[in-house]
């Protein structure tokens, strides 16, 4: 079962996911799936844009290799790949954007940002595994196509957490920090 509910607010809008599955026997539950998450988006002038999201989930006896895994792609985006894994999971994340050039050549967008991120997955019965991320980048989106997401050219300093040290890493993505909030709507 999936839904998504949006409406406008002042300046911009804002959306709520919810997904849920599971797999049940005569013994009860066997497997299942919780997803929520949230999405507000305000432009709060010309060139302005602002983006905040929060995402959280659990999973219940997941088939192997379908935990979350959070870091690079998707997640706190100054952790390499599979810095978080584990059967519960949440990411927040806050970003601004100012567009300085709309149409450079006839070609490209260039805008610059600002971010943090804070998120983490661990497993049920372990200590929680989070890190958060702070830093600036650059965005490039070409002005021709409707279908093609801003490249992210990001300098992020990492917090130190239990197990990566803190340091500054670049990193380079499209679109934002995060994916469809929910599994089931991917």
């Amino acid at each position: 079962m999936s839904a998504r509910v949006g409406s406008r607010i002042p300046g911009g809008f804002g959306y709520l996911d919810g997904f849920a599955d599971g797999l049940f026997t005569s013994a009860g539950l066997d497997s299942g799936t919780v997803q929520v998450g949230g999405t507000v988006v305000l432009q709060p002038a010309a060139r302005h844009l602002a983006v905040f999201h929060l995402e959280a989930g659990w999973l219940e006896d997941p088939v192997p290799g379908e935990e979350f895994d959070l870091g690079l792609g998707s997640g706190p985006r100054a952790f390499g790949s599979h810095s978080f894994t584990g059967d519960r999971s949440f990411f927040t994340t806050a970003e601004y954007r100012y567009t300085m050039v709309d149409d450079l050549w006839g070609q490209a967008g260039i805008g610059l940002a600002g971010f943090v991120d804070y998120g983490g997955a661990w497993y049920s019965g372990s200590p929680r595994r989070t890190g958060w991320d702070a830093g600036v980048g650059l965005r490039l989106g070409a002005s021709r196509s409707t279908d093609v997401p801003a490249l992210r050219f990001d300098l992020a300093h990492r917090f130190a957490n239990d197990v990566d040290s803190a340091g500054w890493v670049i990193t380079i993505g499209k679109g934002f920090g995060f994916g469809a909030p929910t599994r089931g709507l991917n």
